[in-house]
């Protein structure tokens, strides 16, 4: 027997300056140069668009689907991060990935989650059974994903060029820097394309 669970936690919003008196939140702050040892980030290029964001004006959240089995059947994990405007009106970009499995059920160690991330390039999942899904919603609240529409991504590339052990409290979290480029999709099978992506946030074991 397996519980689903959709597990969704706000890490911070940090902002600059005095407290917002109205509902305008503040333009990004550019970000020109994203290490692993910089705040939550994304930097990149859609269509002929250059987003650039990190969280001192933007928002974290770590999130994932917990498909906690018992003996003896297998636990399934999947985990995203994402990052917005505050006002979550500007953009909103995520990552997911998967798939995380434990044979004999339960919910993964500390150990068990770290050692599922690895450096270096992941594929592109329609599933995510093993691979990565980009996920960005436009200024219409558009969502467009890698796994939408013919999910065709030929010449597309992601990769995990970092990733650092971060414990917080009795959880551990991994902190990534990523690199993609992709073809993004709507619902109706219409593309925008993203290139020079670079992102730095949190995966966690919920």
């Amino acid at each position: 027997m397996k519980t689903n669970f959709l597990v969704f936690i706000f890490l911070a919003i940090i902002m600059l300056g005095c407290k917002k008196e109205d509902n305008n939140s503040p333009d990004p702050e550019p970000v020109t140069e994203i290490t692993i040892d910089s705040k939550p980030s994304f930097q990149g290029t859609i269509n002929d668009k250059t987003f650039s964001w990190d969280q001192t004006n933007s928002v974290s959240v770590q999130g994932a689907s917990l498909g906690i089995a018992y003996y003896p059947d297998t636990s399934e994990f999947t985990y995203n991060a994402h990052l917005s405007s505050l006002d979550f009106e500007t953009t909103f970009i995520s990552i997911y990935i998967g798939t995380l499995y434990l044979p004999g059920g339960g919910s993964p160690t500390n150990e068990e989650f770290s050692a599922f991330f690895k450096t270096g390039t992941l594929p592109y999942s329609a599933n995510l059974l093993h691979g990565i899904e980009i996920r960005y919603w436009d200024e219409n609240n558009t969502m467009f994903s890698s796994a939408f529409g013919t999910a065709n991504q030929t010449n597309s590339t992601f990769t995990f060029d970092e990733l650092k052990e971060e414990p917080f409290y009795d959880r551990m979290n991994i902190k990534f820097k990523a690199s993609f480029d992709c073809y993004l999709y709507d619902e109706s099978g219409n593309f925008i394309t993203l290139t020079n992506g670079v992102y730095v946030n949190y995966f966690g074991n919920m």
